[in-house]
This record gives C-alpha cells, structure tokens and sequence, in this order.
C-alpha cells in the first residue's frame, strides 16, 4: 500500500512538473516561435487543446493563445474568456490553419487514420495574460457563427495554466 501511495505521488509530482514545457522552439527567417504545451478539455464532448505561442519579430515579443480541435472554427471567430472576478476579455481569431494528426495502432494491424484539425489563433497582450492568470477563468466561449460552444469551471485550472506557461515561455524567451 505504502508503495503505491509513493508511485501516485510521484505521478502527480512529475505531471505537475511536466504541465509547461517548450514543444518547439524554431526560427525561421529572422522569426523566432515558442510553442508550449497545451491544456486538453472537452467542449461538448470535442477535444479542445489551448497552448500558448511567443514570437519575437524584429526585437518585438507577441503572443498567441492556439486553441486546436476536431470542429471547424472559422477565420473571424472569437473567443470570451469571462474570468472570476467578472471581467470578460475577448480576443479575435487572426487566422486559422488545417492540419492532420495521425493515429497508428501498436500493434501495426490497424492502418494509419489521419484526422483533420483545426487550429485558431487569438492574438492576446501581456497585460490580458496578466489578468487572466491572476483572475482565473470561470468560462471560455468560442463564438463560430453557427457552431458556437463554451466551458465553464468551478475552480481556475486553465487561466493558472496559461500563467505558468507565460513564465516558462519567457524564460525560454532570454535563451
């Protein structure tokens, strides 16, 4: 039993320790991208994965919160994030992209599946970061025309996880 106790709270040690981390850190024509981890929840029973983005373009550092899923967002879409406090920040999709994950079997019998994704950008400043981490979310909204969808939380898990992904970037940042 006292093993057991030991292996779960070694789980939770390193599942906490790995929650930020750098996923791909590259530079392309003087352009520098940071992508963190992200934080994966359900939106009416659909996958969605929010991670944070830094760039620094010609000296100047922007940011980006990505929101990937299976359900089409359009390119004009927006999202509201209402925080505990009672303030509602909205922030407008700058462009969305399509990809594909693939999924193959471990056993090789299954054959590769591709799934297509969508993934929406939402420019969002420092400050907003700052109020959303000391706030917390209670509600994000994607507002899509006809396939609008939401979440709400008793208890602040993703304005904290956006906040230490914002401490980790910026540490990465000064590399």
């Amino acid at each position: 039993m006292r093993q057991l106790l030991i292996i779960f709270f070694a789980a939770l040690i390193f599942d906490a320790a790995m929650a930020q981390r750098v996923m791909s850190d590259r530079n392309r024509n003087g352009v520098r991208v940071v992508e963190m981890s992200g934080k994966t929840f359900d939106i009416n029973m659909r996958s969605h994965k929010v991670s944070l983005i830094g760039i620094v373009e010609d000296g100047e550092k922007r940011y980006e919160i990505d929101v990937m899923t299976y359900v089409d967002i359009p390119d004009n879409s927006k999202m509201q994030l209402k925080l505990f406090d009672g303030d509602t920040i909205t922030l407008e999709s700058t462009k969305t992209k399509e990809g594909y994950t693939m999924v193959v079997s471990p056993g090789g019998m299954t054959p590769v599946m591709p799934f297509a994704n969508i993934t929406a950008a939402y420019p969002v400043t420092p400050e907003q970061l700052a109020k959303i981490s000391a706030a917390g979310i209670r509600r994000m909204e994607i507002e899509a025309s006809y396939n609008s969808r939401g979440r709400s939380w008793k208890k602040d898990k993703l304005g904290v996880f956006l906040g230490k992904s914002l401490d980790k970037l910026e540490e990465r940042l000064k590399k």
